[in-house]
Order: structure tokens, then C-alpha cells, then sequence
């Protein structure tokens, strides 16, 4: 049995072979964008139901913990005002047959006229388009599959991403159009066909972000050398624009496979330092947030205890106070970091054994 959910489609559909291998899960994955996120979400669908209105949810906390300021309702009520009194928000879009399911639920969706919208609201920075995209697509086959509402007089589909933070050429809102006939003549036939009789190949691309089965995969491995080699080629300083075009594409492609090639592969040996196994040159050290004042700590207690001025509006980070001259045994005092896990650094034989077994003379 093939379990899915929409978000995973994007990977399944360019790569059915992933599912044949081992998986090597994110090592102590921070949360704190996801959490946001998730906050942000609940703020769309808590105003969307009508439960609060945005003013009254400014300076609340989610149902996740995460606090909602005035800056994350700027950045939703573009995405609030499109949605607003229109169809329904966190909608279950699930479909299954003999062999295969897929889960899915869609930020937002609605038909108007000839026309069904499906909209999917980023909060994240990493740049998300609409055009093919299959976890959209997805939602919108769920929606004749399970025969929803008025499915039958739907000619057009509109896929929408809303991604208010992110930096984009075009805009914060972009769409991309496919006729109904499309829908079920090319997207879903190459998805039926990939759950019915998946291929075991693997193969490198986009879908390879975050995958938790990289640092095993044939094709990745492949594609890192294929990276390291392409990096390591002499400058040519006379290459026509469309070459000059052609490189830059390319060393953005493997500079990208190198990110993903080392973030699994640091993954897979903090995995085996935290099991206690010794990897050659290499270490688990805590990783820690940046330091953020202790609750209850103001501007003015800490302006009479160090003779420094540490406020503007509100007292200033603690990274800013040492700075400004603040001993740091103060600021360890009076501020806290958060561990966020273990990150991977690289050390000597040498330090590794001083760590391990302290000096020994």
C-alpha cells in the first residue's frame, strides 16, 4: 500500500523511486519557521471563520505558543482580504483506490462560475511557484475524483500561492491556469500511472530538497561528484553571454546539490555521534540560539546596573549590549539561549582527543 500526502507528490511524481529507500530523518530539526508558520495559518482561518478579528488577535498567542505581532497580520491581510466570505479554508482534499492513498488538505478553495480556485498560503522565504505544482494539482483532482459541489460545471482550474515575505519577480500573489480537460488528460494520467505501477528509479532534481533518503541515494551521490567536478573547473574569463548564461545556471545547480549533499550527509553523522560512534575529524558540539534577555529584564534595571544606555525604543539585544561594553558575565547572567540540538563541526584528531580525554601530559 503507497501512502502520500499532497506535499510529498512534488518528490513522488519526478522521483517514484525514493519510496524503495532507507530514510535518514532531519537530525534535531528546528521548528521555529514551521511553528510561525503554523501560527500565521491559524490566524488566516481564525479571522476567515469570523472567531476574531485581526486587531483583536494582535498580541496573542497561537494554539502553537507562537506569538502573533502586528508584522505577521500585515503580512496576512493581503491573503484574508482574497479569501475573505469565499468557500472554505483547511479543506480535507484525501483520495485513495485499491493500492494507494493519497492525505491533502488545502489552505483554501472555492469555485466561482466555470472557474475552481485553489489557493496555498507560504509564510516561508524559500520561493514557491504555482506552475505544475502537483501538491496543488492534488487538491484540485480531489475535487472531481470526490465529486465535491458543482464539480460538473467546472471548466477551469486556478492554482494560487499567496507568499507575502518572500521576494519574488512577479508578485507576492501569483496564479497559473489548466483547463479542466488538461487536468485529467496529462497531470492526472502521469499521477495515476506513477500510483498504479510506481518505477524504482531514482532520479536528481528540485525534488531532492530535504529528502530524507539523500545521503543513500545512488542518483544524489552521482550528482554531488558530477557538482564537485563542475566546481572545481578552471575560470574562463571569455565565454560568450549565452555561455556565461549557461555556467551561471550551472554552478547554481551544484552549488544547490552541495547544500543538500552536506546538510544530509551532517544529518547522517550527528545520527551516529549521538549513538556514540566517533567519526574521524569530526565533532557534536550544542547548538544554541542567539541570546534574548530573561523574562522580566528591563531597559532601565539594566541601565543602572552597567552605567550604558541600552534602550531605543526597547532595550537592545544582548549581542548589542556587549557592544556597547557590557561584560559579558552580566549578559550570561541576565539572558538566556536556547538549544536548538547539535550541529557538526570540524576538528582535529588532536582536539577531538583533548575533548574526549582532557589534557594529558
Amino acid at each position: 500500500m503507497i501512502r502520500l500526502t499532497a506535499t510529498e507528490l512534488p518528490r513522488f511524481v519526478q522521483c517514484n523511486g525514493f519510496l524503495q529507500l532507507d530514510k535518514v530523518d532531519e537530525f534535531d530539526k528546528d521548528t521555529t519557521l514551521r511553528d510561525e508558520g503554523d501560527a500565521a495559518h491559524w490566524v488566516c482561518e481564525t479571522v476567515f471563520k469570523g472567531e476574531k478579528t485581526v486587531e483583536e488577535l494582535i498580541d496573542k498567542k497561537a494554539p502553537n505558543g507562537y506569538f502573533v505581532d502586528a508584522e505577521m497580520i500585515a503580512h496576512c491581510l493581503p491573503y484574508i482580504d482574497a479569501i475573505k466570505g469565499r468557500g472554505e479554508v483547511e479543506a480535507d482534499t484525501s483520495y485513495s483506490d485499491k493500492g494507494w492513498a493519497v492525505a491533502g488538505r488545502t489552505d483554501h478553495r472555492y469555485n466561482e462560475g466555470l472557474t475552481l480556485y485553489i489557493d496555498d498560503f507560504k509564510f516561508g522565504y524559500r520561493i514557491v511557484e504555482p506552475d505544475e505544482n502537483w501538491t496543488l494539482l492534488s487538491h484540485a483532482i480531489e475535487y472531481f475524483v470526490n465529486q465535491r459541489l458543482g464539480h460538473q460545471n467546472i471548466q477551469e482550474v486556478v492554482l494560487r500561492i499567496f507568499q507575502p515575505r518572500a521576494i519574488h519577480p512577479v508578485s507576492s500573489i501569483r496564479e497559473w491556469k489548466v483547463s479542466v480537460d488538461d487536468l485529467f488528460s496529462t497531470y492526472w494520467f502521469r499521477l495515476l500511472t506513477a500510483l498504479d505501477d510506481p518505477s524504482k528509479n531514482v532520479t536528481t532534481g528540485s525534488n531532492c530538497y530535504r529528502c530524507a533518503s539523500f545521503s543513500l541515494c545512488p542518483a544524489a551521490t552521482i550528482s554531488t561528484m558530477t557538482a564537485l567536478e563542475s566546481s572545481s573547473r578552471a575560470f574562463n574569463a571569455k565565454l560568450t553571454p549565452s555561455q556565461t548564461s549557461q555556467m551561471l545556471d550551472e554552478m547554481k545547480r551544484a552549488q544547490e546539490v552541495i547544500k543538500q549533499a552536506l546538510r544530509a550527509h551532517e544529518d547522517s553523522a550527528l545520527h551516529e555521534v549521538r549513538k556514540g560512534v566517533s567519526i574521524p575529524n569530526y565533532s557534536g558540539v550544542t547548538n544554541q540560539t542567539s541570546p534574548k534577555w530573561k523574562e522580566g529584564v528591563t531597559a532601565e534595571a539594566m541601565e543602572a546596573m552597567t552605567g550604558k544606555k541600552l534602550s531605543k525604543k526597547t532595550i537592545i539585544t544582548p549581542t548589542q549590549a556587549v557592544a556597547k561594553g557590557v561584560s559579558e558575565e552580566i549578559i550570561k547572567q541576565f539572558s538566556e539561549r536556547k538549544t536548538t540540538g547539535l550541529k557538526l563541526i570540524r576538528v582535529s584528531d588532536s582536539e577531538q582527543a583533548r575533548k574526549m580525554f582532557g589534557d594529558k601530559k
